[in-house]
């Protein structure tokens, strides 16, 4: 094993670090700021073409106030190099300001039934563009 090229691990661990700055309204720049490192790096580490060191993990989840643990999740798989994490659905939707735009809006509506048509529209929109033989933008 090379140590020094990244692999599917720092792409899981650095798309969980994308979705906490998206969840946290904050921009590349701000979290390179943040860090004392330029907002390049941050993509370079969202993307995974860079390895987070252990060091600068533990500062990123400082930072977003978490245990660094959430950023190997499904019971460390990300560690161990598995790139189900890529594809696990709630982190693919975190990984967008539109999802995230849209959950947020979602959870703002209260009504239960509201919310079901809602779904049910947005199903069926899909549903039209996959008909089509569109399909959507990769997450």
């Amino acid at each position: 094993m090379n140590s020094k090229k990244s692999g599917p691990s720092d792409e899981a661990i650095g798309l969980l670090v994308r979705s906490r700055r998206l969840s946290k309204n904050m921009t590349q720049e701000e979290l390179g700021n943040a860090l004392g490192i330029s907002f390049q790096q941050i993509q370079k580490y969202e993307k995974g073409t860079n390895r987070i060191s252990a060091s600068r993990l533990s500062d990123i989840a400082a930072l977003f106030d978490v245990p660094v643990e959430v950023f190997y999740a499904q019971g460390g798989s990300a560690a161990r190099g598995s790139k189900n994490i890529l594809s696990f659905e709630p982190y693919s939707l975190l990984s967008t300001k539109l999802a995230l735009r849209l959950l947020r809006a979602f959870v703002q509506v209260s009504d239960l039934g509201l919310q079901q048509s809602l779904v049910h529209h947005i199903e069926h929109l899909a549903a039209l563009e996959k008909k089509k033989g569109k399909v959507g933008r990769k997450i």
